[in-house]
This record gives C-alpha cells, structure tokens and sequence, in this order.
C-alpha cells in the first residue's frame, strides 16, 4: 500500500483531486466504507486554493487499522513531498503546473472500528485562470458525496459568478456553493471573475 495513493485518495477525497476515485478502489482492497466525508475549497483568483476536509472510515477489517495509522507516521516534509508528486502527475493530464504551497494531516482513532481523518493544503494552480477568469473544473474527476457527505467551494469576496455546474444543492451566500448527499457528480466547475 503506498502512502502516495492514501495521500491523492484522501486529499481529492479533500481535497477530492482525483482522489474520489482513487479513493473509491483504495478503500475496496482495505475493507473501508466512508461515513462522512466533509469539504472546503477556498480559491482566491490566482488559482490558489486553501482545502480543509474530514473524513471519517469505518473498517471492515479491524486487523487494517494499525497499518493505515502507521502511514501517518512521517514528517509533514515526506508527506507534503509525496503528494506533491502526485499532485503533479494529476496536473500533467490538466495541462497546469499544481504546486503544493502547504499540507498538514492529521489521524484520530475513534471506537468502533473507526478512524477521522482530518487535512489542509494548499495548492497553487489548483484552478485554472484565463484571461482574468477562474474555472475549478478538473476535466473529467468525479467525486461520490453519499448522504452525510458535502463540499463546498467559497469564492474570494467581489468575485462576478459566470456560471456553475452542477446545479449547487444550495448556495448559503453569494459567493459560497454547497453540495450534499449528490451520489456521484463530476467535480463542480464553477467560473468566476473579479467583479470591477
């Protein structure tokens, strides 16, 4: 099991990048359901995006647990070095360069079988900018949103909405997108420039 996959699995799952996916397969091999999964992505008109996500697993196979922890055993420089790597190899397929700016991890094991995992990054190009507008589009990345799983995706403050897709489950304030129990959607694209 390389740390590589758990790191793009989770942080997609955040970070959902094609994580989702990844994640998907990953968590047949280990006997892992997800029971929640929660996520922010907050994006500022560089491209940059801040995410912040939760995610709590439920194993199937008690026996697996000490071995995911054991993954979490590392300086934050091999784990932000690994997921750069992987971050980089996603992006090659966007045509972008994706730099990973910062990345925190952290693991908690719960009763029942049960593990939360919490996670930070930043990225830069992270989104796509072009001619003054962003688009958080990543091609054809879906992500699975069960029900007691949301994102988010929060614009900077002034941003003009061109458009957006999916049809958000609801939007709390202008500029603030919300997800939720969707089952399987492709990652939202949401287009946006600077309000002048």
């Amino acid at each position: 099991m390389s740390f590589n996959k758990i790191l793009i699995l989770i942080v997609v799952v955040m970070v959902a990048i094609t994580a989702i996916n990844m994640y998907m397969t990953f968590s047949r091999r280990l006997k892992v359901e997800t029971l929640a999964y929660d996520s922010t992505y907050e994006y500022q008109m560089d491209g940059t995006v801040t995410m912040t996500s939760e995610m709590e697993l439920l194993f199937l196979k008690p026996e697996q647990i000490n071995d995911f922890l054991e993954q979490f055993q590392r300086s934050d420089e091999e784990m932000r070095n690994d997921l750069q790597e992987s971050v980089s190899s996603f992006a090659e397929n966007l045509e972008r360069m994706m730099m990973v700016e910062d990345f925190r991890s952290s693991v908690t094991r719960l009763p029942s079988n049960r593990i939360m995992v919490e996670e930070f990054a930043v990225i830069s190009g992270f989104a796509s900018v072009e001619d003054g507008m962003v688009s958080t589009s990543l091609g054809e990345v879906e992500i699975e949103l069960p029900e007691g799983s949301s994102m988010r995706i929060i614009l900077p403050e002034g941003a003009r909405v061109l458009s957006v897709t999916p049809q958000p489950s609801e939007q709390p304030a202008e500029n603030v997108f919300v997800w939720f129990d969707s089952g399987r959607i492709p990652f939202p694209d949401v287009r946006f420039s600077l309000d002048e």
